[in-house]
This record gives structure tokens, sequence and C-alpha cells, in this order.
């Protein structure tokens, strides 16, 4: 039921590291990467409250987990018809993201080497989940699922509407402040 969600979980972990990995390597303003750093702080906060509400919301609408496992399933099909498996790559970028958050000392070229690796593994993930959201039958009940989980994740708590426009408003500011610190260091130069 939740490997739809664990799937989708697996491209976020995988996104914040490497954005941590990248923002890291940065130079940056010393006020600019406090602000972003407390933007992505209150970011990754609203949307483990979303999380949460969403769990909660589908763990008490048995119907909503049958639908969402109804939109798995048709994804993991129409992904697996553009020659990609789903299971077995996610397993390969979990144990790309552990190799690389184990804390074992990896040299810089296993480092780069695995981060290549979970690259290519997430392209590939990405073009063939692509694909399968351009299919009529997952954009339909895609499109159902999601009016179905906001209407369940709004009755479960009245705040989500505006924890939804909160986490958008944060996600736009820190690609601004994002944008900015890149843009510094070449007009300093």
């Amino acid at each position: 039921m939740m490997k739809f969600s664990r799937h989708l979980s697996i491209l976020a972990l995988a996104a914040f590291v490497f954005a941590g990995t990248a923002y890291a390597q940065g130079p940056t303003k010393a006020g600019s990467d406090n602000t972003t750093t407390q933007l992505m702080q209150s970011y990754r906060q609203k949307t483990q409250e979303l999380r949460d509400i969403q769990q909660k919301a589908i763990k008490s609408n048995p119907k909503l987990a049958a639908e969402m496992k109804q939109l798995q399933a048709d994804v993991n099909t129409s992904m697996r018809a553009h020659g990609y498996d789903m299971e077995k790559g996610s397993k390969r970028a979990e144990s790309m993201i552990a190799k690389l958050k184990s804390g074992k000392k990896l040299s810089k070229a296993e480092r780069m080497s695995t981060m290549k690796s979970f690259q290519a593994e997430r392209q590939k993930m990405m073009k063939a989940r692509n694909a399968a959201m351009q299919d009529p039958k997952v954009q339909k009940d895609r499109k159902a699922f999601e009016a179905d989980m906001m209407a369940a994740m709004k009755k479960q708590d009245s705040h989500t509407g505006q924890l939804l426009k909160d986490v958008q408003a944060l996600r736009t500011k820190i690609m601004a402040a994002m944008a900015a610190q890149r843009a510094a260091p070449k007009s300093a130069g």
C-alpha cells in the first residue's frame, strides 16, 4: 500500500541529499546562507506535517488506500511498458543512498561514482515515470486520487490548505534564494 509513497520518498530524499551536497559546496554570502537554511528548515517541517496528515488520511480511509494502490499499479505497469521496473530501480536507488549516507568513509572517486550512478538511475526512473504520466488511464486515476486525497487531508486537518500554500511559498523563496546565491559569485568575480 505504501510502496508508491516510499518510491516518491526515495526521490525526495535523494533530491535533498544532492541539493544539500551542492548547496554545501557553493560559495555564498553569510546572510543569504542563513536565510536559505532557515527557509529549508521551515520547508522540511511543513512538508513533514503534510506527510503526517496524508498518512493519517490514508490510514483512516480504506477507499483512498485502495485508490492509491490502484494508481501505483497503473503507474508501475506503464513504467514497465516504457522499459523501467520501479521495484528493481527503487532497490538500486536505496542501495546507493544507503552507501552515501552510511558514514563509511568513501573516497572522492567512490562518492562521485555513486552519485553519478544514482543520477543516471534517477533519470531513467523519471523518464519512465514522466512517460507513464502521459498514459490516459494513469492521468484519469491520478486526477481522481489527487482530488480524493486532498478532500481526505482537509477532512483530517483543516489546516491542510494553508500548509500547502505555505509550502509553495517557501519553495518559491528557496528557489529564488538559491538562484541569487548562484548568481552572486559571477557578479562578484
